[in-house]
Formats: C-alpha cells, structure tokens, sequence
C-alpha cells in the first residue's frame, strides 16, 4: 500500500509539472505571435492617435465650438481618443514584456517589498471592509530580484484580491522559506474565486472575466512573465464562492541559476 501511495504521488506531480510546462510553450508561443502584432500595430495606432487628437484639439477650439451642431463631433472625437489610448496603452505593456534585455536584479527582501506595496492600498482596504492578514516570516531569506518588477507583481495580485472581493473579506498574505533553496509568497483572498473552466486561461494575454473596459487581461500575463524572467512560478488554487489562492516561489539570493 506504501509503494502505491508513492507512485500515486509521483505520478500526480508528473501530470502537474508536465501541464506547467505545456502552460508556459503556450504562453510562449502566444506571447510571441502577440509581440508580432504589437509591433505591426503600433506605427499606424500611433497615427490615428495623433490625427484624432489634433481634429479634437481644433473641436474644442472657442470659435468653433460656435457652430451649430459640433457638438455630437466632439463627442465622437472624444470617444475615438479615449479608443486609441487604450489600445495604446495595451501595446505598449506587450511590447514592454517582448523585450529580451535582461532583467537587473539584486538581493531583495521580500517582506520588505510587500509592505511597500501595501502602502498603496491602506485607505481602499478600509474603505471596501477588507481585513488585511500578514503572516510573514521573520527569518525570509532574501530573493535575487528586480525590486520593481516583484513590486509590481504583489501590486497586481493585491488589486486582483480587492477587486474580488466588493462586499468585502479577508485578505491573507503570507512568506515562508522553502528548504533553503526557495521562498514561497501566498495570496489568499475570500472573494468571488474564479471558475474551474477558467482557471487554466488566467494567464493568458487578452483574457479577463471582468466588464468591458475594466481590465485589459494583461495582468496575470505580466505577473507570470516577470516571475518566468526571475526562475519563479506561480500556481493557483480556486473555487467559486470560495475565493483564491495565489503561492508564488522564487529562488534565494545566493541560488546560482
């Protein structure tokens, strides 16, 4: 019975290595068709960018605003500029993460970082009833990092939980050594969770559950490039009504990799 359990477990990390790995060629692949076509666009988004802004700019000009009827144009115009800003800033944040340059890092302390990130979100935590728990560990030992881009990481998962949880809840966020190899970094919220279908899809660029103009799906997609870029991984853990979990591990400062 012994011997079963073993191999039973060996085989379910198996299956759960081999779907990370085909999880990140699809990302890959799709990261990569995505770049392709950030740069196609960019010329001639730029372009009409430019010329509506300018036809908006001479809208809203004192004299012509004298004229009859202009006012349903700079309307339009408004909304064509609003448009393009927003493709805009998606390609931008594709083409940011296209690049190859390597990534600069140092020996970053996490708790540190997290507290930093938090500062940001004090006065929403209240205001949306949400009970903020640190569990972090005193005795973390340091991450070689870009402090940026790890801040930038906790930033958006931390924004993901709150906005989850609308009516309110417990945000958990604890750090913990892995051996002495590692850190692992848990988000835990008791928000809307996400759906079993869709847990497979969110890091995928462009998919987001949230309305029409609340999100632009690039989030998670970033958040598990950078940690691609720093020889970390993310796994996360859902159910509907129940919220989520999100458990990120990186290597320590003085792991060669």
């Amino acid at each position: 019975m012994i011997g079963t359990v073993g191999i039973s477990r060996d085989i379910t990390e198996f299956k759960r290595t081999q779907a990370q790995l085909v999880q990140a060629g699809k990302l890959a692949g799709i990261g990569q068709l995505a770049a392709g076509i950030a740069h196609e666009i960019n010329n001639p988004l730029s372009g009409v960018l430019g010329y509506a802004k300018r036809l908006l700019k001479k809208a809203e000009d004192e004299e012509l605003k004298k004229i009859p009827g202009l006012e349903p144009f700079q309307r339009e115009m408004k909304l064509i500029v609003d448009s393009a800003l927003r493709c805009k800033k998606i390609i931008d944040g594709l083409l940011k993460f296209s690049r190859t340059s390597e990534t600069v890092s140092m020996a970053v302390n996490i708790n540190e970082v997290i507290d930093e990130a938090l500062i940001l979100f004090g006065n929403q935590l209240s205001s949306q009833n949400i009970e903020l728990n640190k569990v972090l560990s005193p005795n973390i030992p340091n991450i070689r990092a870009n402090h940026t881009q790890i801040q930038q990481v906790f930033t958006d998962i931390i924004i993901n939980a709150i906005q989850a949880m609308s009516n309110g809840g417990t945000l958990t966020i604890a750090t913990r050594p892995v051996n002495s190899s590692a850190v692992e970094i848990e988000f835990t919220d008791t928000g809307e969770g996400i759906s079993k279908e869709n847990l497979p899809k969110i890091f995928e660029p462009f998919f987001t559950t949230r309305e029409p103009g609340k999100g632009t799906g690039l989030g998670l997609y970033m958040i598990y490039r950078i940690l691609q870029e720093h020889h970390g991984h993310i796994d996360v853990r859902s159910e509907v009504g129940k919220g989520a979990t999100f458990v990120i591990t990186l290597p320590v400062a003085d792991i060669k990799t």
